[in-house]
């Protein structure tokens, strides 16, 4: 399994780019390719996918947690790696993984090829591995991250799960579309709606 690439980027097309590593030069398909600087030493985290019909293709990311955001995709069902690799080009990871977490349909949805099943397909799928991803020392930091750490939070102050993902949905449709800020500005806010008298 070929998981990481160092060299340089000699060519590029509309949605592949050649790096010359070794002394090979490996065609590799990506999201942007303006993410990687022509004829300049750089690491290209890659995925490599087998297919039945068209056999080995070699997928690009700029960092690791696009390439495993990128294999969660694909684990879902009728989620290809082009439909993956669509997502991703339209949104940065950590508002994807944001949607998921917060359950926000329709901001999957809004991007080509994904439509309103997809979406809720993704989010029932991955809702619960996301954590996988936020969880990991690399990617602690990540915005998209941040829900999850504020869900085990309030789970920790003795809130109910219910209320919890209550407090997620609020507190993510505040900032849809943007990263969110951090997590004590999020847990301030959730714990104000989660206090908030109801009607």
């Amino acid at each position: 399994m070929i998981e990481r690439l160092h060299g340089s980027v000699v060519a590029a097309t509309d949605r592949t780019i050649v790096v010359m590593a070794g002394g090979i030069g490996f065609g590799v398909q990506v999201a942007d390719v303006t993410q990687f600087a022509s004829n300049a030493a750089t690491t290209v985290y890659t995925y490599v996918h087998w297919n039945q019909e068209k056999g080995q293709s070699l997928f690009g990311f700029v960092d690791e947690l696009s390439r495993q955001l990128f294999c969660l995709l694909i684990s879902c069902q009728k989620i290809g790696p082009a439909l993956a690799l669509g997502l991703l080009r339209q949104r940065e990871p950590a508002i994807i993984m944001q949607d998921i977490v917060s359950g926000n349909v329709a901001g999957l949805s809004s991007c080509q090829g994904i439509g309103t099943k997809k979406a809720e397909l993704i989010i029932y799928e991955l809702r619960d591995k996301i954590g996988t991803l936020a969880d990991m020392p690399a990617f602690a930091d990540a915005p998209g991250a941040q829900l999850k750490h504020m869900q085990d939070a309030l789970l920790s102050l003795s809130y109910s799960p219910q209320e919890a993902t209550k407090a997620i949905t609020y507190v993510a449709g505040l900032y849809k579309g943007e990263l969110l800020p951090d997590l004590n500005v999020l847990l301030r806010k959730a714990l104000a709606f989660l206090s908030a008298p109801r009607e």
